[in-house]
């Protein structure tokens, strides 16, 4: 990669690092309770699924973001953890709008953990929906 460009790569990620900061978010927090691995997540995810009414045990992971679409009011990432890969979706509605904001401001390879329920998407994939986030390290 050409030094200018990873120049601009990283002077990218320090301008949303100081809008994070900013906001009033620790960019490097001192921990994360997860309750599971992503593994032990997806063994027996259709036992785990949340109800109709969207209700169901939260469950924490966290791992190293692999992916990111977002779609207006909505994304879905992939987050990595050391055992497996899990596919997230966040609204914006279920985590706030502020928080939406810091969350589009992330990057592949930052660190986050989510808090939220398990369900299946359209296309059957098994997915986490976050009810919150936090910014666990800022990759730069």
């Amino acid at each position: 990669m050409p030094e200018k460009d990873l120049n601009e790569i990283l002077r990218l990620r320090r301008e949303k690092l100081k809008i994070i900061r900013e906001a009033g978010v620790n960019p490097y927090p001192y921990r994360f309770e997860k309750s599971t691995h992503i593994p032990g997540l997806l063994e027996g995810f259709d036992s785990k699924i949340e109800s109709e009414e969207g209700v169901g045990e939260e469950f924490a992971i966290a791992g190293r973001l692999t992916a990111i679409r977002v779609m207006g009011k909505a994304a879905f990432c992939h987050i990595r953890d050391e055992f497996g890969l899990m596919q997230v979706y966040v609204q914006r509605d279920r985590v706030g709008a502020d928080e939406y904001k810091i969350f589009k401001k992330l990057d592949i390879s930052d660190f986050v953990g989510f808090r939220g329920t398990a369900f299946r998407t359209k296309t059957n994939e098994p997915s986490l929906r976050a009810a919150s986030f936090e910014l666990l390290s800022k990759s730069l």
